[in-house]
């Protein structure tokens, strides 16, 4: 099937995470449908595939040969890494970064940490600098050798690729990763696999944050909300804990113009460290009262046979 034509017609849809029906949502422009599940409350896309492999699609985002719905976010995110690598903790736009750092001292106090899709690595240089082990992965190679050069053990490829002796974690981080997967369940069952003890922390897009040119396929499969999280999280073999995390407000459109300009001083990168700052601290005690709920859902996982005993 190619990936941008529609399963046949008659065949029922079923949810991807907790296997309930789907109802049709809306038409997914140049691609086919969403479909929403009856259960969950996830929505999908119909197909739900990638157009390529994940390790030629993204690394092809990241190298910035694909503008298709705004990739060319990922090349961009490594201007800016080039701008915030002194301080990483500048990257962090939700406390949910925050939330997960708490949560793995707890955890895992200077364990080793495997970020599931490590992207640019600003994630992977925080951990280290709060006295963790990190390790990584990634499909994107253009990423994974850059934080190669940086000192770090990363793995190139998918989650089901990586063999389960490679690395020892104490804690597994997946950050705004989901919508990415054909198969989030699979990816994340793999995952239990490989590491049946080993807890996780997750977050995700939740609907307050829903920009429409960075919402559909085929850089967006899924659409995540916290019932969702949970199933997920059930279905792959873990205690769930989960909560939406509001909205400051700094992502309106009236503020596209200052996000903007603050994009085009990535050049002079103690400028842009000033003006994050201010983003950062100052603009959402402004904006918050017009924030929306649930900008980002946040999941932590303990094994099930696991989760008595912690």
């Amino acid at each position: 099937m190619e990936p941008h034509q529609m399963k046949a017609e008659g065949v029922e849809l079923r949810c991807p995470v907790c296997d309930a029906s789907s109802l049709f949502s809306e038409v997914a422009k140049r691609w086919g449908e969403w479909r929403v599940c009856s259960e969950c409350g996830l929505e999908f896309v119909n197909p739900l595939c990638l157009p390529d492999s994940p390790e030629a699609l993204f690394d092809n985002a990241y190298r910035g040969n694909i503008r298709e719905s705004a990739f060319q976010d990922f090349s961009r995110n490594l201007e800016r890494r080039r701008a915030m690598i002194k301080d990483p903790s500048l990257w962090f736009w939700t406390p949910a970064y925050e939330e997960i750092l708490a949560w793995l001292r707890r955890v895992a106090p200077r364990g080793t940490v495997f970020e599931l899709g490590c992207g640019h690595g600003l994630y992977l240089h925080s951990l280290r600098k709060e006295g963790f082990v990190p390790v990584g992965l990634d499909p994107a190679h253009a990423v994974v050798e850059l934080n190669r050069r940086d000192g770090f053990k990363v793995w190139h490829g998918t989650i089901e690729s990586v063999p389960g002796e490679w690395v020892r974690p104490d804690a597994i981080v997946a950050l705004f990763i989901l919508h990415h997967l054909e198969d989030p369940r699979g990816a994340l069952a793999s995952v239990r696999r490989r590491w049946p003890a080993t807890p996780i922390a997750i977050a995700q897009y939740g609907p307050g944050r829903r920009a429409k040119d960075r919402s559909d396929p085929p850089r967006n499969l899924t659409r995540w909300n916290s019932r969702s999280l949970a199933a997920l999280l059930h279905e792959a073999g873990y205690s769930p804990s989960v909560r939406n995390i509001h909205g400051t407000g700094t992502g309106r459109d009236f503020l596209r113009p200052f996000q903007a300009a603050l994009k085009s001083t990535t050049a002079v990168p103690p400028l842009y460290r000033l003006l994050k700052r201010i983003q950062r601290d100052a603009l959402p005690k402004v904006m918050y009262p017009l924030g929306t709920e649930a900008e980002v859902i946040v999941g932590f996982g303990f094994p099930t046979d696991e989760s008595a005993s912690r």
